[in-house]
């Protein structure tokens, strides 16, 4: 006996991918690796994320992985990019305020 089922994914079952996708990636930054393999990796995870829902955080995410590849022109760029999203989307100034604070710390090498 052969038993076959079709399973409908809708829009609302891919909602939490890019978040998932973006935590990951995030985790490899805060677990401190400079594995430049992971942090490729990494790297792919949150740009997919962005493909699928351009948001501040995951930009956020993307410059500091750019920036511990020491791809610091790249860090800055996603950076401002984060902060332009999320000025747009008028986000809370304590969540600007964080961002802006690692733009400056890419800028100064400090991050």
């Amino acid at each position: 006996m052969i038993v076959s089922s079709i399973v409908t994914v809708g829009p609302s079952q891919y909602s939490s991918i890019p978040s998932l996708l973006n935590n990951a990636a995030w985790d490899y930054f805060t677990l401190g690796t400079r594995n430049k393999n992971h942090l490729s990796k990494a790297i792919l995870w949150v740009k997919r994320a962005i493909d699928l829902k351009p948001m501040p955080q995951y930009y956020d995410t993307l410059a500091q992985l750019f920036y511990r590849m020491e791809f610091y022109d790249e860090a800055l760029l996603n950076q401002k990019k984060a902060i332009e999203m999320a000025t747009q989307q008028n986000i809370t100034d304590n969540e600007l305020k964080s961002l802006k604070l690692t733009e400056q710390k890419i800028k100064d090498r400090t991050l």
